[in-house]
């Protein structure tokens, strides 16, 4: 018989494994932090160099318009691995050859970095988008008529939500966001297309007095909080989820577009006030109430500072859990229903589902997933809310907090 192997207490105890350390070793270097970036780029000599061109080239009655560089297939090209992160921003323009005319548009190159978007992540390289935007929003507003942002497709989505959120209170400019599914510097790239659309659309954008995020890949102008990709080949890869979009550029003739009401306008009584404090998830769920046990349902319920609920349509859902969804709501558990579709609400009396959720008297938010979490994080943050202890219900809100989180 083999003999057991056999420790004492002598042995030297082995050394503890840190994952974050170890995380450290193994990031990407080319990819830099939210810190790095900052130091690097934002409080850089060729960044304040770039703001002071922007007073000096400005010409009233001209667009005037900022494009920031953060890489994707815009601004790649074929190695034999793929495509690849590649060249400037510069050489990108150079190359598609756009037919505008310099003397009625100023074009202002700023290249943030040239990376893989789908190793972007919110907290370090979206929010540093967002510090950047701020910086001249605050700084140059005066001398800017509108933004693009050149953006891989893979997480444009994310990015505009993150930005429609952090932004969105008293923004003065319109910002877009536009990608291509082949590299600018290709032959025959639509990003030919989407960048002339991009300028076409920003001279209607300020002559309206749009501002807000949005995103414009082919010939639909989306909001960003409403926008989902839907195609990794087709120029136009982002679509409205209530297939409303803002404005559909569908011809070269300004004065036939037409620009959807709900479309937001600059609003000078409003201060511009970001949120680029609020970057820290509030570890806010936002799932879907089909096919869920009323067992995990509930402990979910009790375990999260706030939980959202997504039905799969305006009310139709297999297992709807009112009575659970009511009652915790009852005992001041903040409950919240999301509807996929922007123009929806509870069908009461249509669907059965609709009908007793309604009953259960519980907030519904409109919106993407995504947006919908940032919104809820921030609204978290913003109002400081208070909690308290409850026996059986975990961390709630206090009564007072909880009206104030439903009624914004």
């Amino acid at each position: 018989m083999k003999k057991a192997l056999q420790t004492t207490s002598n042995s030297p105890a082995e050394p503890s494994f840190d994952l974050v350390e170890y995380a450290k070793t193994v990031r990407d270097p080319k990819m830099k932090t939210f810190d790095e970036l900052k130091e690097l780029v934002l409080l850089g000599d060729a960044f304040n160099t770039f703001k002071e061109s922007l007073k000096k080239r400005y010409e009233a009655g001209k667009l005037n318009l900022v494009v920031l560089g953060t890489g994707g297939t815009f601004q790649s090209a074929k190695t034999d691995k793929g495509l690849a992160p590649s060249g400037s921003l510069q050489e990108s323009f150079e190359a598609m050859k756009l037919p505008y005319n310099e003397g009625e548009v100023h074009l202002n190159l700023f290249e943030l970095f040239n990376y893989d978007s789908s190793l972007l992540e919110t907290g370090e390289h979206i929010r540093f988008i967002a510090e950047v935007l701020i910086d001249l929003l605050k700084d140059c507003s005066d001398w800017i008529d509108g933004f693009i942002l050149t953006h891989g497709t893979d997480t444009m989505v994310e990015t505009a939500n993150y930005l429609s959120l952090i932004l969105g209170r008293g923004l003065k400019k319109p910002i877009t966001l536009t990608g291509s599914q082949d590299p600018a510097r290709m032959k025959h790239s639509d990003a030919v297309y989407n960048m002339d659309n991009c300028l076409k659309v920003h001279e209607y954008l300020r002559d309206n007095a749009v501002a807000e995020v949005m995103i414009l890949c082919g010939n639909e102008l989306v909001r960003a909080a409403w926008a989902e990709k839907v195609s990794d080949r087709d120029s136009n890869a982002f679509r409205s989820f209530n297939g409303k979009p803002l404005l559909r550029v569908d011809n070269k003739l300004v004065k036939r577009w037409q620009l959807n009401g709900s479309a937001l306008r600059a609003d000078g009584r409003i201060p511009f006030l970001p949120f680029n404090e609020i970057w820290e998830s509030a570890d806010i769920p936002v799932l879907k109430l089909a096919d869920i046990s009323p067992g995990e349902l509930a402990r979910t319920i009790v375990r999260s500072r706030v939980s959202v609920w997504t039905l799969l349509g305006s009310a139709t859902c297999p297992n709807t859990h009112a009575d659970i969804l009511g009652r915790a709501a009852q005992e001041g558990k903040p409950v919240i229903l999301r509807s996929p579709f922007h123009d929806a609400a509870l069908t009461a009396g249509v669907y059965e589902a609709g009908s007793a959720l309604a009953k259960s008297s519980i907030p519904q938010v409109k919106g993407t997933e995504s947006f919908i979490r940032a919104k809820m994080n921030w609204l978290w943050h913003y109002l400081s809310l208070n909690t308290t202890d409850r026996q059986g219900i975990g961390e709630v809100l206090s009564p007072r907090d909880q009206q104030k989180l439903y009624a914004m």
